[in-house]
């Protein structure tokens, strides 16, 4: 993968194998990362490494971020002679993890982030025997870095986000992709960015300036200023060729405006012979703005008689019912504007294949000083293309696209070049070819700047004028690849928010059927300012503190290494994302700007798929996808385990979906699968990590459980002579290191929503640090097995309680808050060796007229105070808790729980088990309660401590 001289430049010298524990494997912040994640997610800043072009599935910068820190330090425990104690141990965990939740922030502080590289650092040295660089010389800790810490390799780089905050943490970057698209993303970030640093730009004006008042910016600024300096000039040219096919609008009163998008609808013709051959709006909305002080819609005017229509601007609320559905009728069906005539998709689909699908101008928005106004369709606007004749258009066949392939339907669009209209065809090729001649001007200037006289190519490696033209010239390609995302015939109109929407969604093509043409001069997302506004923030922030090597390679071939790398990675999950048939929507356009510059990786003229690691029923047959996926993803998994640094965990995102939730709180064959393909490639898995990027914060809503949107999973290379074991040993393993495992995550505030995934961690490292685990019959025990054993355990486990409260454990497990007959109950209580009178007694049950069920908090009587009662079951004070939380918040529920003293213990572990149940008997509202109690446990007992209490019980600490 790397030639010698790339290899040297990477690490001058080996590191020593000390194989101790790291944080990943014990303990992890997960509340810290997963609030960050969300917030991002949400809400991308400025400069956010997600703007800089268009990639599926990315992983959070602030996952990437945290998940390489913990890989990298060790976790305290691994030094006893330092942290002598298990207090101490703590203490120390509890520290990095406060680090953690700082510099996971992306606008963190600069000396936050520099604390965290020293973490490294002195982990690393530790681990040698070295003494750690100076604390409070950040320049001295990249130096280190740079000379010791091994590179940090990502095989699937995807969009960059690994490759990029391994750069920012001070480490050198090796990322690879088979997608050329996402190799020029994580290129464009992470490789470019420190090859150009701290230089000053290059354009006349600027060094006309810099010559006046010196140069102040920052690592990066010289390359975002030229960037922004030569994307004016694109565009002020690109607007004086193309510009005259974007008029202006005239308003109501005269009055001029610059149009901001056209609102089309596709169009067919009526099958109703009464239409007279009118071609029909197939619009599934008519309403423009939902805006609470703009509410705008469109009123359809018909003359049935002439067959023709119009449409009328209407503002005000309500808009009618029928704006709302426009002139759909189903899900893939419209009705004829005229007559009513029932259109159904096959029909659509048969007259846009005849080449007869056109469309029709509904409306236009406008811009009018800071006002976005609507305006009707005019004859001037409506065809500005006419007699537009595109020189040219991508080719590639977009097979394999579309969400409606599997009914077969393609409505016409069989070319990447079909999802643009004539216009957006010239404009964009107007603007694609713009990039040479901007690059010719940046190698004038730059030559004339001075820089180093090195006439190497950037593909080759060159830094000087050649390799910087090149560069400056990737990122304005970049830039109209953000472009042709937002002017395709695609793009969506966003009513809510006035805008438009990309063109490309997450996982597939869609039809659309009204769509909004954007004006790339204009004043919206669309325009090539803003796109190239988005591309240099992105190099304002980038990293550019150590050097990246990127290469297109598919995972399988990776290697060889000079140094054994850490890998992190985000695999493809199976067939969730066809990324090579998504990306060849922009690689025509960036194979026409870019093949020059790199001529390798846009030598073929779509995407590479053949090797890419899906399950693609269109290559590999509906019966060999999975095999090829599994088969590959066994090969790259054993490849890297063969190649990663032995001494540190590698990292492996998991893309988990909600389906594969099973009601029995078990995960489904895909889950397992992968499992096994780790299992089977030589790796041991001892950490899982569940990652929720729409975390909804944790007393906010209570009733939403939100599943895992991927699990981080940790491994280390299993030695070749680990022995096999029986099923019984290894049930015996499991109920030996799960119970304090769970202790160990609960101490470290996980919140029980997490808890289920995480402790699969533990589990599965008793299973995979085994060669096998035979069955009686000596067949070897499968993953998924495995899974449910865990499972099994854990539902065994249970803290010592009395015995009323493993009966309701027992009894809501089974029959939730539902009535039974009273034998169910007599024989269950009889087992636990209590009675049911005295669970009534106690206010646990209510059994009337033969029948039994658990007691609702809600049933408790007005005033009950279950904590002055000394032989209270667990169950009772636990509810109590809980009911004193949601009712009362934090300082009831801390005043409550300073009065159980000692016996609230068993408590906590009682909640996580409460929401596990509650989750399986699906009661969301009832787990909801219980993650808030587990989750808020730390800052109870914190509000326990500070609380004074008299003798007496305090009955308003409850009032229930």
């Amino acid at each position: 993968m790397l030639s010698p001289r790339e290899a040297t430049a990477i690490h001058p010298r080996p590191v020593p194998v000390a194989l101790r524990k790291k944080l990943i494997e014990v303990s992890l912040p997960l509340d810290a990362i997963n609030a960050e994640a969300s917030r991002r997610k949400q809400k991308s800043p400025k400069g956010y490494p997600t703007n800089i072009h268009k990639w599926w599935a990315q992983i959070p910068v602030a996952a990437a971020r945290g998940v390489l820190f913990a890989q990298l330090v060790d976790d305290p425990s691994a030094w006893p002679t330092v942290f002598t104690s298990p207090e101490a141990v703590k203490a120390e965990r509890d520290r990095l993890h406060k680090l953690i939740g700082e510099f996971v922030l992306w606008d963190a502080k600069a000396e936050t982030l520099e604390a965290a590289r020293w973490e490294i650092a002195r982990s690393l040295a530790r681990g040698r025997g070295d003494a750690p660089p100076p604390q409070d010389d950040p320049k001295a800790v990249l130096a280190w870095l740079a000379a010791n810490a091994p590179p940090v390799f990502d095989p699937f780089s995807g969009g960059g986000t690994i490759p990029l905050e391994a750069q920012r943490l001070g480490l050198t970057a090796i990322g690879s992709d088979l997608n050329p698209v996402a190799v020029l993303t994580t290129r464009a970030l992470a490789e470019i960015p420190p090859r150009f640093a701290r230089r000053m730009p290059v354009h006349p004006k600027a060094r006309e300036s810099v010559s006046r008042t010196g140069w102040h910016g920052g690592a990066t600024a010289g390359l975002a200023e030229d960037l922004r300096h030569y994307g004016a000039w694109m565009r002020d040219e690109a607007f004086a060729r193309v510009g005259h096919l974007y008029p202006d609008a005239t308003l109501p009163d005269g009055r001029k405006a610059k149009v901001v998008a056209w609102l089309w609808a596709r169009a067919v013709r009526s099958p109703n012979p009464a239409a007279k051959g009118a071609m029909v709006p197939l619009a599934s909305s008519y309403v423009l703005s939902t805006r609470a002080d703009k509410q705008v819609w469109l009123e359809p005017k018909l003359q049935p008689a002439e067959g023709t229509y119009s449409f009328t601007v209407r503002g005000g609320a309500p808009a009618p019912a029928s704006a709302a559905s426009g002139q759909k009728s189903g899900r893939s069906e419209f009705k004829c504007i005229l007559t009513d005539a029932p259109m159904d998709a096959d029909y659509i689909d048969q007259e846009a294949n005849a080449g007869r699908m056109g469309s029709v101008l509904l409306a236009m928005a406008v811009q009018d000083n800071r006002d976005r106004l609507y305006i009707e369709a005019s004859a001037d606007q409506e065809r500005p293309d006419a007699t537009i004749e595109p020189t040219w258009k991508p080719s590639h066949e977009s097979r394999g696209t579309f969400a409606s392939n599997a009914q077969g339907r393609t409505y016409g669009f069989k070319t990447y070049g079909d999802y643009f209209t004539p216009r957006q065809l010239v404009t964009l090729t107007t603007f694609a070819d713009l990039v040479s001649e901007a690059r010719a001007r940046v190698l004038a200037d730059a030559g004339d700047a001075g820089l180093p006289n090195d006439l190497l190519s950037l593909a080759e490696g060159g830094a000087g004028p050649v390799a910087y033209a090149d560069a400056i010239a990737t990122y304005l390609a970049i830039t109209v690849s953000r472009l042709v995302h937002y002017n395709c015939a695609l793009c969506r109109w966003l009513p809510k928010d006035n805008a438009i929407a990309m063109g490309l969604p997450e996982k597939a093509i869609p039809m659309v059927w009204d769509f909004a043409e954007g004006n790339p001069f204009g004043q919206s997302s669309s325009e090539f300012f803003q796109c190239l506004k988005n591309v240099a923030d992105c190099l304002d922030t980038a990293a550019a503190t150590a050097p990246a090597f990127v290469r297109q390679q598919a995972a399988q071939d990776a290697g060889p290494f000079a140094i054994p790398p850490v890998v992190s990675t985000d695999p493809p999950y199976y067939n969730n994302i066809l990324y090579s048939d998504l990306s060849d929507f922009f690689y025509g356009w960036l194979r026409r700007m870019l093949a020059p510059i790199f001529p390798e990786e846009y030598a073929t003229p779509a995407v590479p798929k053949a090797a890419e690691l899906v399950a693609n029923p269109y290559r590999h047959g509906r019966d060999g996808a999975e095999p090829f996926f599994l088969g590959g993803m066994k090969q790259v998994m054993g490849r890297l385990a063969e190649q990663a640094a032995p001494d540190v965990p590698m990292t492996i995102y998991y893309a988990f979906k909600q389906s594969e939730k099973q009601e029995d709180g078990t995960a489904s064959t895909g889950w397992a699968t992968f499992l096994q393909a780790l299992h089977d490639a030589g790796l041991i898995l001892d950490g899982t990590w569940p990652l929720r990027t729409q975390n909804a914060g944790r007393m906010v809503a209570r009733g939403t459980n939100a599943l895992a949107s991927a699990i981080i999973l940790s491994c280390r290379r299993r030695s070749k002579d680990a022995p096999a074991i029986s099923r019984g040993a290894f049930l015996s393993l499991l109920r030996a290191e799960l119970p304090p495992a769970a202790r160990q995550l609960r101490d470290d505030r996980i919140a029980a929503t997490d808890f289920e995934q995480a402790i699969i961690g533990p589990g599965m490292s008793v299973f995979t640090r085994h060669s096998a685990v035979l069955e009686a019959d000596d067949t070897q025990m499968p993953v998924k097995t495995a899974l449910a054993l865990i499972n099994q355990v854990m539902d065994e486990e249970e803290a010592e309680v009395d015995g009323a409260t493993r009966f309701a454990l027992t009894w809501f497990a089974t029959h939730g808050f539902d009535e039974r007959v009273y034998g169910d109950a007599d024989n269950l209580a009889r087992a636990r060796n209590v009675g049911v009178n005295a669970m009534q007694d106690a206010h646990l049950l209510i059994s009337a007229r033969g029948k039994v069920r658990l007691r609702q908090r809600s049933e408790w009587p007005e005033g009950f105070d279950v904590v002055a009662d000394a032989d209270a079951p667990a169950w009772m004070l636990a509810n109590a808790l809980a009911h004193a939380l949601d009712k009362g918040g934090e300082a009831a529920a801390g005043t409550l729980l300073g009065r159980l003293g000692a016996r609230a213990e068993p408590v906590r572990d009682l909640a996580y088990r409460l929401f596990l149940l509650a989750e399986r008997k699906k009661l969301s509202a009832e787990a909801g309660i219980w993650n808030a109690l587990a989750v808020a446990w730390p800052d109870l007992m914190d509000r326990a401590r500070e609380t004074r209490f008299n003798a007496a019980p305090a009955q308003s600490t409850l009032a229930l």
